[in-house]
């Protein structure tokens, strides 16, 4: 019984160090299913090598049941750019338009299918300002904290 429960513990151990190895050195957890969301159904729209990417998830969320509401959260996120390209990605066509109107062609607008967002563990419930550079998450911005 000994020797059983000390394979398991090695086992355990082992897949353990794995998983962690894995993610070290990566600035957001999930920028593999970011990056392979983005090749799939965004890249093409998206030339740069280095840009800012807002997620942007309205989609049946109250905008105004937060601290700071949404809509303050995205201005912030468009104010801290710095000239750099920066693209907001949706899941409401009714903000998208909103953006389109009020920042033209300054600030690139995309639409995404929630749905799909998901299965790609894009965050629904909190806005996040990736600094994407040569297709690697090189910083992460949260306007909540």
């Amino acid at each position: 019984m000994s020797k059983f429960c000390y394979v398991i513990s090695c086992v355990c151990i082992i897949l353990y160090a794995c998983s962690n190895i894995s993610t070290q050195g990566t600035v957001y957890r999930e920028e593999k299913l970011l990056m392979q969301y983005l090749d799939k159904y965004q890249f093409d729209t998206m030339p740069q090598q280095e840009f800012l990417l807002f997620t942007f998830r309205t989609q049946q969320l109250c905008r105004t049941c937060r601290a700071v509401p949404l809509d303050t959260v995205l201005k912030m996120a468009i104010e801290s750019r710095q000239g750099k390209p920066m693209y907001v990605l949706t899941d409401n066509v009714t903000d998208m338009q909103h953006i389109k109107a009020e920042y033209g062609t300054d600030i690139i607008c995309l639409i995404g299918n929630a749905d799909i967002m998901n299965k790609y563990g894009i965050p629904a419930l909190e806005p996040l300002l990736f600094k994407i550079n040569n297709k690697k998450v090189v910083e992460v911005s949260n306007f909540y904290e």
